[in-house]
């Protein structure tokens, strides 16, 4: 994971979209374009939002961190995994995407000595 990732504050409108990137990687896996899933999500208003407004930027976002992934099998247990794993790989998702995210993972999950050499190494 040690690729250059820049402090991004789009996660608090963002947040979790768990829900979401679950509909959004089904589109992505059959290969369909970003603006043609923003129209088939707003369509069936598969995300049951109250309005359409947000629905462009929240798939662009899912879009954006199902492309950190790296990885086809973690895209597909995103979609179909039992939802205990599915939220794990969206965190990890959101960890490759976004520095603060990973930054404060870091400092949340890693033992005390670890956490320490973590931070003292790294940019966040």
């Amino acid at each position: 994971m040690e690729r250059s990732l820049i402090y991004n504050g789009t996660i608090t409108a963002e947040q979790f979209l768990f829900y979401e990137i679950r509909i959004a990687s089904k589109y992505y896996l059959d290969g369909t374009s970003v603006e043609d899933a923003i129209e088939e999500i707003k369509k069936n208003n598969l995300f049951q939002y109250p309005t359409e407004r947000l629905v462009a930027r929240m798939v662009r976002s899912c879009y954006k961190r199902l492309d950190a992934l790296d990885d086809e099998q973690l895209r597909q247990e995103l979609s179909s995994a039992p939802p205990e794993i599915a939220k794990q790989i969206n965190l990890y998702a959101m960890m490759r995407y976004n520095r603060i995210v990973t930054c404060r993972s870091r400092t949340m999950i890693l033992p005390d000595g670890a956490r320490q050499r973590s931070i003292r190494s790294s940019k966040c």
